[in-house]
């Protein structure tokens, strides 16, 4: 005769799906550096960059299904991370006290894992080592009006 089965047999199935994910900078400052050449007397072509920061806030959903049975729950974080920017205009004089500008730049806060641990359902069946890394970077087109005040100034 076959030997008996073990005492416990453990025959559940647990699929594990990752729901929404997201990545959003706020309060990103730059300091920049710009170079160019003058393409004629009034209009600048220049490159530039620099240092960037910002804070960074990650998030990310999961849910188990044990045979039917779900549980859902999400992890969120959030720090300041420093990076690079680059770019490049043309600024171009309207007269003798506006500038109008257009620039890109291109800003990048590097990445980083924002979940590195074991992640228990709410049935306390199973962990699971999970990880998530953000690689955040994002585009930037401006446009500006520049405007010198001191010759309002220097008549007074």
């Amino acid at each position: 005769p076959p030997p008996p089965p073990p005492p416990f047999t453990d025959t559940a199935t647990t699929e594990i799906y990752t729901g929404d994910t997201s990545s959003a900078a706020s309060d990103v400052y730059k300091r920049q550096a710009r170079a160019g050449v003058l393409l004629d007397e009034s209009t600048l072509f220049y490159g530039t960059g620099g240092l960037a920061y910002g804070h960074v806030t990650n998030s990310i959903g999961y849910r188990f299904d044990t045979d039917g049975d779900i549980s859902e729950d999400s992890f969120t974080s959030s720090d300041v991370r420093v990076g690079w920017t680059a770019g490049a205009g043309v600024e171009t004089a309207l007269n003798d006290r506006m500038k109008l500008k257009f620039e890109y730049l291109y800003v990048d806060l590097g990445s980083s894992q924002f979940l590195n641990s074991q992640l228990l359902n709410v049935f306390d069946v199973i962990t699971v080592d999970a990880g998530a890394f953000s690689d955040v970077g994002f585009h930037v087109a401006r446009v500006g009006l520049n405007i010198t005040f001191d010759s309002f100034l220097a008549g007074q």
